[in-house]
C-alpha cells in the first residue's frame, strides 16, 4: 500500500511539480517505506527510500523556507 501511495504521490507532484503541499505526503510515505523495509531488515532499500524522502523534503523546503511541519 505505501509502494501504491508512492506511485500516485509521484503523480500528482509530476502534474503539478511546484505544489509544496504535494511534497510534503510524498516524503512522508517514502520515510515511511523506509521504516518498513528497515523493520523487514533491508537495510540497503531503505536506506535509498530514506533519501528520497530527504529528496522530496528538500525540494519542499527550497520551495518555501517558511513552511517547515
Amino acid at each position: 500500500m505505501l509502494r501504491e501511495a508512492d506511485a500516485v504521490l509521484q503523480k500528482l507532484v509530476a502534474a503539478d511539480p511546484q505544489s509544496v503541499s504535494k511534497l510534503r505526503p510524498l516524503a512522508m510515505a517514502q520515510e515511511y517505506e523506509g521504516r518498513r523495509l528497515e523493520a523487514l531488515g533491508n537495510r540497503t532499500e531503505a536506506i535509498a527510500y530514506y533519501r528520497q524522502s530527504l529528496a522530496s523534503a528538500e525540494k519542499g523546503l527550497a520551495r518555501s523556507p517558511s513552511d517547515r511541519p
